[in-house]
């Protein structure tokens, strides 16, 4: 046994490389002089799991194996990380790794490092004691190299033992040296990576937010972001290979170091994703980053972004009050579910999604991409109490003498506001603020003066709209534009049925000045001009030739649509049907159409759109129809001496 005897230096040595761990370069140590790195540990009294583990007894053993003066052993020191034990984190020089963080059954390597290193070594050195171990190698989170941006391969993992390095090499590496340097996959610049090296070189940027959290920490935080990130956020970790972990933590990455408002942003993301898939909860909603920050609540390295995802869950998942959210308790609901919500107000799911999505709070049911919503507990109680506080149809009707067919009209025009949009739905069961009828009442009785004892012809809207023959939604419209002077309320009332209109004022201003109607009815054109029967008519409308207008017509005593003149006359001075060409001219249309063709004129419309050949009138027509010959012509002349059967 030569444990506790003095170390001798070995006489076949070199010295450590440049970032090389005391567990690589004593396995190169071992390489050298023909054993593997467990026999040499074992006869030179040095335990192989101190010098695996980094332990700085370990160490020195090693040092003392090499031969290596002050300054080398402190950089061998220096470049050794610390394994975690059962108790302990791992450490690496001034920083704290996560458990797992350092490699501890295999190891990583770059071919074309590799390569290198066995053309760059003495040739006297056997080759399995040419490459060295990169400690970047042992960190779990580095995945590429940044000399040849290539994706880092990995040796067979061993249970039960420690790791040999030059030994792995030898028999893993070196015979395939070329088909693994053939088969490494590129790799672009990891910003991660350069970052996480970098704060072991002891750099530093105050832009950068995850400086200022431990290294375990931070580096946790960009992979678990980064994993949560990928697709819909259900794809196993253990699925994930080098490529889809690297390019994990470098989303991550760019996210965290962003600092508050990034992370956020990509919360909400998380958010409107779990709702498009139906989901509300809390761990279906934040995944793996809600796992990771539940099983360190006893580390405040992680405080930084535990605080961010807490307040964020607080405000954006339906959680009851007393729910512990990452350590602290939810005092108050700030969130409902339409389901919670329906059960907190005592209405049923169907109601109030429809009311909230007439609201804009809440898609509608058949909006796609949104399966689930949520609605602030502050936003949801003032329309409670909106809800609450609203008048039915039937409240308006009993409180301000309204009847109800003209409550319903007003509604549909919109002169009476509705809450939660209800308007545009058939047969909603309206709800209408106090205030909003007050309102409308105010602007009814805006000028109207007291009348004790009204004449015949002062009278109510209903009788009105009798008398003058026209509705209730058009008399009221008169009245809020300001077109009738004259107003008045019955015994100073303030009640619908209380208000007063001169039936000879509204009929008068109805039928205007000049009782004579001055526009056109569809049947009216269809008899003036052969040709613009009522469909045709309406299709010339749908297409823009001719307008529509409002007025009064005293025959009805309503107002009617009508064509306007002016669109008309100037529809009929450019363009003429083929059935006025014919009955003008008494030509054959088949004849007439034929010759137009043969000319180059074509129907200005589409005759299966508008329902008739229409042209424009103009000199090409005319010289065309010059010398076409009358109605029954063609027919008498293919057939002499015959005559044709007149219709009785």
């Amino acid at each position: 046994m030569t444990a506790g005897l003095p170390i001798e230096p070995l006489k076949w040595s070199f010295p450590p490389h440049h970032r090389e761990p005391a567990s690589g370069y004593a396995s190169r140590l071992a390489a050298l002089n023909g054993v593997d790195l467990a026999s040499l540990m074992r006869v030179s009294g040095i335990s192989v799991r101190h010098v695996h583990g980094g332990r700085p007894e370990g160490v020195r053993g090693v040092a003392d194996l090499g031969g290596l003066d002050v300054a080398m052993r402190r950089e061998l020191a220096r470049n050794t990380p610390f394994r975690a034990t059962k108790h302990t984190y791992a450490r690496f020089r001034d920083e704290k790794f996560a458990w797992g963080s350092i490699l501890s059954a295999c190891f990583r390597f770059c071919p074309h490092c590799i390569h290198r290193d066995l053309v760059e070594a003495p040739t006297d050195v056997p080759l399995a004691a040419r490459p060295w171990l990169r400690f970047e190698w042992l960190i779990a989170q580095v995945r590429s190299c940044r000399v040849h941006s290539v994706l880092l391969a990995e040796t067979q993992p061993v249970t039960r033992t420690v790791p040999d390095f030059a030994q792995a090499m030898d028999a893993e590496v070196l015979p395939q040296l070329d088909a693994l340097r053939a088969a490494a996959v590129a790799a672009k610049p990891n910003a991660f990576e350069h970052w996480l090296l970098g704060r072991l070189e002891g750099e530093s940027d105050r832009t950068n937010w995850l400086d200022g959290m431990p290294l375990h920490a931070a580096m946790a935080t960009c992979e678990a972001i980064g994993v949560e990130g990928i697709g819909d956020g259900s794809v196993p970790l253990s699925e994930l290979g080098i490529a889809a972990m690297s390019e994990a933590s470098l989303s991550g990455y760019r996210v965290a170091s962003g600092g508050r408002g990034d992370i956020d942003r990509f919360l909400d993301a998380l958010v409107a994703r779990s709702h498009a898939a139906g989901y509300v909860g809390i761990k279906t909603t934040y995944g793996y980053i809600l796992e990771l920050l539940g099983r360190t609540l006893d580390d405040p390295a992680f405080e930084p972004i535990r605080d961010i995802v807490r307040r964020h869950a607080m405000d954006n998942v339906p959680l009851p009050a007393g729910s512990q959210v990452l350590g602290q308790v939810l005092e108050e609901r700030r969130l409902h579910t339409l389901t919670s919500a329906a059960a907190a107000s005592g209405t049923s799911y169907p109601t109030l999604r429809a009311i909230f999505s007439r609201s804009g709070i809440a898609p509608a049911p058949a909006c796609p991409g949104q399966q689930r919503h949520t609605v602030r507990v502050d936003v949801f109680e003032e329309r409670l109490r909106e809800f609450a506080a609203a008048l039915r149809v039937d409240d308006v009707v009993t409180t301000f003498d309204v009847p109800k067919r003209h409550l319903l009209e007003l509604i549909a025009r919109g002169y009476v506001r509705t809450l939660f949009g209800s308007r545009e739905v058939h047969k909603a069961r309206h709800r209408m603020a106090r205030a909003d009828v007050d309102a409308f009442m105010e602007r009814l009785f805006e000028g109207a003066v007291p009348v004790g004892k009204p004449t015949p012809r002062q009278v109510t809207f209903g009788r009105a709209c009798f008398i003058a023959s026209t509705n209730i939604g058009d008399l009221v419209g008169l009245v809020l534009g300001g077109t009738l002077a004259w107003r008045g309320a019955l015994q100073g009332g303030r009640r619908y049925g209380d208000l007063l209109v001169d039936a000879d004022e509204v009929t008068r201003v109805l039928q205007g000045d000049d009782p004579r109607r001055r526009n056109l009815t569809k049947v009216e054109i269809a008899k003036a001009l052969p040709g613009l029967r009522r469909s045709v008519v309406e299709a010339l409308i749908r297409a823009g030739r001719l307008t529509v207008v409002t007025e009064f017509c005293p025959a009805t005593r309503r107002r009617l649509p009508l064509v306007a003149r002016e669109s008309y006359d100037a529809f009929t001075g450019r363009y003429q049907t083929v059935t006025d060409i014919c009955h003008l001219r008494n030509l054959d249309p088949r004849v007439v159409k034929r010759r137009l063709a043969e000319a180059g004129c074509q129907p200005a419309f589409d005759a299966n759109v508008i329902g008739n050949a229409i042209y424009e009138r103009n000199d090409a027509l005319e010289a065309a129809l010059l010398d076409c010959p009358p109605r029954g012509a063609v027919w008498a002349k293919s057939h002499p001496g015959a005559s044709r059967r007149v219709r009785a």
